[in-house]
């Protein structure tokens, strides 16, 4: 795949260097257009900036339990993209480290199995703290979309919920 391709590999904390044998370019920061691929946030304003370091998930109340994912954050000109990874952890959305990053406030995108979960960053932060065993009770109960596939209803605590429609676990 890397051959027929030119790949770049934005560094980051995790491999400040480039692996040995990794066919591509390496950059501490990709511009393409408006957009600015960094590991971390700037210091201020960035317009278009694109960011990972925190690797941010959220936490949402569902049938048999809390959920807990990767989620996306937006805010004024920055979104920070979540880390799938079965090894890379996740900072809570309303830490903050993240707070930090988003002074102004923000969306959270979260997926669900079969929807996607959106609610304000401010109301995260107005969440309980976590309980102790690690699964806070944020936003009981979700309630279903039953909009289609390109609507979405309010849920409670301002979470917006975005999918199929239809019955089914919302997580």
């Amino acid at each position: 795949m890397c051959s027929s391709d030119l790949f770049v590999w934005v560094l980051g904390n995790h491999d400040p260097t480039p692996p040995e044998g990794l066919p591509g370019e390496w950059v501490p920061e990709l511009r393409l257009g408006p957009l600015r691929f960094r590991h971390e946030a700037s210091a201020g304003a960035a317009p278009g900036e694109v960011v990972g370091h925190h690797h941010p998930k959220a936490t949402v109340d569902a049938r048999g339990g809390a959920v807990s994912r990767p989620c996306f954050v937006v805010g004024g000109d920055r979104v920070m993209m979540p880390a799938f990874g079965a090894y890379t952890g996740g900072l809570d959305v309303a830490s903050p480290a993240i707070a930090t990053v988003f002074p102004r406030g923000g969306r959270v995108f979260l997926l669900g199995k079969d929807r996607l979960y959106s609610f304000g960053l401010d109301a995260a932060r107005r969440a309980p703290p976590p309980a102790p065993q690690g699964q806070p009770d944020l936003f009981a109960p979700v309630r279903e979309s039953r909009g289609g596939p390109r609507g979405h209803q309010p849920g409670p605590s301002g979470i917006r919920l975005y999918g199929a429609g239809g019955r089914g676990a919302p997580a």
